[in-house]
């Protein structure tokens, strides 16, 4: 019975109809925002910021702060 039920898993992981993949298709929204950010860095030290803080997501997400400290944007 517990094999059954592991097969199951297996077929349903394995079965490409089903199954998400990101793949290289998921990696560029990934890596827009990581470009996006690198250059945000640049924006904020050109206009003289000095005090700020950018917060990235594990996947894609990225909050960026006024301030670690007391960020109030």
């Amino acid at each position: 019975m517990a094999t059954d039920f592991l097969d199951e898993i297996v077929g349903v992981f394995g079965d490409a109809e089903i199954g998400e993949t990101g793949g290289g298709h998921g990696q560029k929204g990934v890596e827009y925002q990581r470009n996006w950010a690198i250059v945000q860095m640049f924006v904020l030290e050109e206009q003289g910021v000095t005090d700020f803080l950018f917060l990235f997501e594990a996947i894609q997400d990225i909050a960026v702060l006024d301030s670690p400290n007391s960020p109030k944007n």
